[in-house]
């Protein structure tokens, strides 16, 4: 796979969780989707597309740790609304509104974020002269 449990010690400064095995393959699964599977094809360098992919996987672990989800699914059947005594705290998850909290994709912001610059998110079509 793409990152080692001592990689997602060292960076996160957290244990790895007892199943890393597992969301280190659904976070290539969702990874891979976006970089339109680029490491399925090119060797993992020292350059820097492999280095913030690196990154973006392992945001993307800690991603899934932090939230307790690991599908679209799980992360969109959290609660619209959440009630403690007098306080209520409610969310637009109808997908209609601009403010609307519902997911489309289970990939990080933050993973997305690192992952700009490196020409891996390119969705054009390449063109010689």
């Amino acid at each position: 796979m793409y990152i080692t449990q001592e990689e997602y010690e060292e960076f996160t400064g957290k244990d790895a969780p007892k199943n890393f095995k597992y969301l280190e393959a659904i976070a290539s699964a969702e990874l891979d989707s976006v970089t339109r599977f680029y490491f399925r094809h090119n060797e993992l360098t020292d350059d820097l597309k492999s280095t913030q992919f690196k990154k973006a996987m392992i945001l993307q672990v800690d991603f899934f740790v932090t939230n307790t989800a690991y599908s679209v699914e799980q992360l969109n059947s959290k609660p619209d609304s959440v009630r403690i005594g007098d306080t209520t705290v409610s969310y637009n998850r109808t997908g209609t509104g601009a403010e609307s909290s519902k997911r489309e994709t289970a990939l990080s912001k933050d993973a997305l974020n690192v992952l700009r610059g490196t020409g891996l998110l390119y969705r054009g079509v390449g063109y010689r002269v």
